[in-house]
């Protein structure tokens, strides 16, 4: 079974040092010896190869004249033909994680940075290659599953003993009963056979657990098949959550094959620990590292939502919020002290607004207060408690500090850029006005 990698690069050194590391990997390895290296100097002959020949893994260079490897695999995630190959990011830039964040969401798998470990190259195509062969070898098997489905018990065992091989949850199942699990799905769940699953649990829908992103029963309407339902989502979009025996929730991404008129197989493939990995880099990237509040990223990734979720009763107002001679703390007491006050002062204000306001650090010592509220009186009355809570209060190293405030409601249908605009011109009023002082708008 052949494995087409196509290495693309616009360096031939680079191109001769992959070929000479697959080289080497191919004669270490049985399973790599199947591996069959193309190239490519640049991303339009890579589009085309890709268009053309059957590829299984793409190493794509990033930093490439004319067109750079996001660019490549854009093109490749947008073709019907192509969406589906791995993407393997191959730079040096990668060290920043706007790029590596940028090379997740594009759908890469990984990335290799320059110059390559020969040890972590190795290893990792191994497994990505042992992955595509089980991968194959798992199509060829869902197509020919339909003849062995209907053969007797014998043919049923050696059907069974296939499910137990594999090494993701498998179900067979017509969307109400269950008829097949494998072994690593009992294992998961501490049964022993398709008996005890049934008896306990019925169906594997009565396991998928409500989260935010996750499908469940809810996603679906009375008499759906909830099979067909989910295959209708985009691939990264088909997602569940369920619960281990000792109740460690797992997020799964779930594959369906129809290979009966009314049976289907289901995998379930556990990607908890990417979904983590994903998790804690989205966190790092809108949250202030400081005062682990949110930051000026969430407030651009997340405005359009927070103002569609304001209803006709309230208004979203917007509040700026600056530090009177923050400066003078800094220059007087040094950066350490000015870092504690900052970080005591989200402390002071977090706990005096609700669950369901934002408050956000847009710069230095400015912050951004989103709420909910009634009118621009009602938003005057909670400024001026916050500002009476900062001023009352004494600070590790300063004593008293204070805050100007400046404040303002949304416009419907206004460049929110013009709110927060008007909120910082009545904050510049504010300061002039002696600071330690509320002014609206």
């Amino acid at each position: 079974m052949k494995i087409n990698i196509l290495i693309v690069d616009d360096k031939e050194e680079n191109l001769y040092l992959l070929d000479n590391l697959m080289d080497e990997l191919r004669s270490m390895n049985t399973a790599c010896q199947s591996i069959n290296v193309i190239q490519a100097l640049c991303g339009q002959v890579a589009l085309k190869i890709a268009m053309n020949d059957k590829i299984d893994i793409i190493i794509l260079d990033i930093q490439m004249p004319e067109m750079s490897g996001f660019e490549v695999a854009k093109f490749l995630q947008m073709n019907e033909q192509t969406k589906h190959i791995p993407i393997i990011f191959l730079t040096a830039a990668f060290k920043e994680e706007e790029f590596e964040y940028q090379g997740f969401e594009i759908g890469a798998i990984d990335y290799f940075l320059k110059p390559i470990q020969k040890h972590k190259f190795f290893n990792k195509i191994k497994l990505y290659v042992s992955l595509l062969v089980n991968t194959k070898e798992l199509h060829k098997t869902n197509k020919h599953l339909e003849n062995i489905i209907t053969q007797k018990t014998q043919s049923e065992k050696r059907l069974q003993k296939l499910f137990d091989l594999q090494t993701n949850l498998v179900v067979v199942t017509d969307g109400r009963r269950t008829h097949i699990v494998n072994q690593t799905l009992c294992d998961f769940f501490a049964i022993k056979n398709l008996r005890e699953f049934k008896e306990k649990y019925e169906d594997i829908t009565n396991l998928f657990v409500q989260t935010e992103d996750a499908f469940t029963l809810n996603n679906t309407i009375e008499y759906e098949n909830w099979m067909e339902v989910i295959a209708t989502y985009e691939e990264g979009c088909r997602i569940v959550v369920m619960g281990d025996f000792e109740d460690i929730e797992h997020t799964f991404k779930v594959n369906v094959n129809e290979f009966d008129k009314e049976l289907y197989i289901v995998s379930f493939t556990d990607i908890s620990s990417s979904m983590i990995e994903k998790n804690n880099l989205n966190n790092r990237l809108i949250k202030d590292q400081l005062t682990g509040i949110h930051n000026r990223e969430f407030f651009q990734q997340n405005i359009t939502l927070i103002i569609e979720d304001t209803n006709l009763a309230r208004k979203l107002g917007v509040v700026i919020i600056d530090i009177d001679n923050f400066k003078k703390v800094n220059d007087t007491y040094g950066h350490n002290v000015g870092d504690s006050v900052l970080i005591e002062l989200t402390n002071r204000i977090m706990s005096s607004i609700r669950n369901d306001d934002y408050f956000i650090r847009w710069g230095g010592d400015e912050f951004i207060l989103l709420l909910k509220i009634t009118d621009l009186k009602a938003l005057g009355n909670v400024i001026n408690n916050i500002r009476r809570i900062v001023e009352k209060d004494r600070f590790t190293g300063v004593g008293r500090i204070t805050c100007s405030f400046g404040g303002t409601l949304y416009l419907k249908n206004e460049d929110v850029n013009l709110t927060i605009q008007r909120a910082d011109n009545v904050l510049y009023k504010a300061k002039n006005s002696g600071r330690n002082n509320v002014k609206l708008t």
